[in-house]
């Protein structure tokens, strides 16, 4: 029965992690949805949940480039760390177990984006 709930739960995150690093969804749609499903995940501490969606929201997907783009793409990464740095510290207090607080937690993001870019 346990096995069950800890493979369910890991199936979810998966999809959960496909699903959050969508271009086309907004910071607030992905915390939101990664929120709400880590929450009910078998296995996976409520306190985590914050940080985990954070990072799987603010931190896409880097494919594999050529050389020449290395430099713009170690920026971008450092931009995003930067802005997981912020928002780890910042933004995760808003979020409770009965409310994601998305729209908060995005306004915090985007000011740790403003923060993070003036490096």
């Amino acid at each position: 029965m346990e096995s069950c709930k800890a493979k369910l739960g890991l199936m979810a995150w998966l999809v959960l992690s496909s699903l959050t690093t969508a271009n086309s969804t907004s910071f607030q749609e992905c915390y939101a949805t990664c929120f709400l499903i880590c929450a009910i995940t078998p296995g996976v501490a409520f306190s985590d949940c914050p940080l985990r969606c954070l990072q799987a929201c603010i931190i896409p997907s880097f494919p594999i480039h050529n050389a020449a783009a290395d430099d713009v793409h170690r920026q971008q990464k450092n931009q995003f760390f930067c802005e997981l740095g912020c928002a780890a510290s910042s933004c995760t207090k808003f979020s409770t177990q009965k409310n994601p607080a998305e729209k908060k937690v995005g306004s915090c993001v985007d000011s740790c984006s403003r923060t993070c870019s003036m490096d």
